[in-house]
């Protein structure tokens, strides 16, 4: 009798081990069974999704030395010459931006997939602006193309880029305002990417180095000269500039971490807030494009800032009008004598900071000595205003020789004769 106790107790012990093994079975298959469903649903739309964030790594930057990019007419190629730079030839073969070259570069060869489109149809393509071109009515918008290719033209990479992607939201708005990655098509596959490729823009100024003075902080001149009205402004060619230009203000101090004072013109106080303003337009950017085909020995100037830095680097801005356009002529200098040694600091570390200022200066050297470039609309305006208050000269509109207000009218004011004795 016990021994048909114990045979009992072992079996069910042996059904509760089966039972126990059979949940984690029944759950693992109902997983499978669901995941296969929504792979189903999925594939019937078009999308299959990849479950964790690929990446796209087809080509190796160094062997790349040329990168077409184009949207409907315009266009952009960029060649790497023998320099190992490098240069547009929309813009006379000029010197390319090397920092947005590169970072156009980095984001070609680091494309984050969210997910891949399966066998999309022409429809959906046109919808994604997948198309490399446009149709007769301008209602399907080509994508931008960009190919690029190594020395001997071979194609190492190439990609369309389509519309953003917009998840609807909860509530009443159809979208996001900002776009939640884009479509692209590459290797004959349709993805949707993380990025949004805003550096991928074909237009030629794009790709031009930008002229800003970003160390303000450290000026320790700055003054404004311009061509005397009995010149003529804009009649002095840039070689007369320095016997012509006469000073109309400046400022300086000796050290970086002193306040500017006003020199010139005399008896003049330094407007702090307007010269802050001043200085502010300097450190940003200055210019949108280069002229290449501009001599600047022709250019005839108006008027000229000079920057003056604690680090040795000098900047001589000429400026001229063309046109509606504002024009400007930089002359960049530097001088590694100025480069004193700070508190502390070793020979060896002293020499490494000019060694590396001398490699800046051929860099800014290359990009704008000797060009033309066209000014930021505006720009010109900023930095005509006089960092002091202005007088206005007796006789202008308005003001009489005793700083009395005229009388609007242009008739002549009325006179009280006045008897004597009275």
């Amino acid at each position: 009798m016990r021994m048909d106790s114990d045979k009992i107790l072992h079996g069910k012990i042996k059904n509760f081990s089966l039972k126990k093994l059979l949940i984690p079975v029944f759950f693992l298959l109902l997983t499978l069974f669901t995941l296969i469903a929504l792979q189903v649903k999925y594939h019937g739309r078009g999308s299959v999704f990849t479950g964790r964030k690929s990446r796209i790594r087809s080509f190796d930057p160094v062997k790349v030395k040329r990168i077409e990019l184009s949207w409907k007419d315009n266009k952009v190629t960029l060649i790497m010459e023998k320099d190992d730079l490098w240069h547009l030839a929309e813009r006379n073969m000029t010197l390319a931006s090397a920092s947005r070259v590169g970072d156009l570069l980095h984001h070609f060869n680091t494309i984050r997939i969210l997910k891949e489109l399966d066998s999309p149809s022409p429809d959906v393509l046109q919808k994604l602006n997948l198309v490399e071109n446009a149709d007769a009515g301008n209602r399907v918008q080509p994508g931008i193309k960009a190919v690029l290719k190594d020395q001997e033209g071979k194609i190492l990479f190439q990609i369309l880029l389509g519309s953003g992607h917009y998840p609807p939201v909860s509530g009443d708005s159809p979208g996001t305002v900002m776009a939640k990655g884009r479509y692209i098509l590459t290797g004959g596959k349709v993805y949707l990417a993380a990025q949004l490729f805003e550096n991928c823009i074909p237009l030629p100024q794009v790709y031009v180095e930008p002229l800003a003075i970003r160390n303000m902080n450290t000026a320790l001149l700055v003054m404004r000269t311009a061509v005397p009205e009995k010149e003529g402004a804009g009649t002095v060619t840039a070689k007369k500039t320095e016997k012509v230009l006469t000073p109309v203000w400046a400022a300086v101090r000796q050290r970086a971490n002193m306040p500017f004072r006003l020199v010139f013109p005399e008896k003049k106080v330094l407007d702090m807030q307007q010269f802050a303003n001043l200085s502010e337009v300097l450190a940003k950017q200055l210019t949108i494009d280069v002229l290449p085909d501009l001599s600047p020995e022709k250019l005839t100037l108006s008027s000229m800032m000079t920057i003056q830095l604690s680090d040795g680097f000098g900047y001589r801005l000429g400026m001229a009008k063309q046109g509606k356009d504002f024009l400007l002529l930089p002359q960049v200098t530097f001088d590694a004598g100025k480069i004193r040694r700070q508190a502390g600091e070793s020979e060896k570390l002293h020499q490494a900071r000019i060694a590396g200022a001398k490699l800046r200066f051929e860099s800014e050297k290359r990009y704008y000595n000797g060009k033309v470039f066209r000014m930021v609309p505006g720009v010109m305006e900023k930095l005509s205003v006089l960092p002091f208050p202005a007088e206005k000269k007796p006789g202008e509109k308005g003001i009489s020789s005793k700083g009395k207000k005229k009388p609007s009218s242009g008739k002549k004011p009325l006179s009280v004769k006045r008897k004597p004795g009275r």
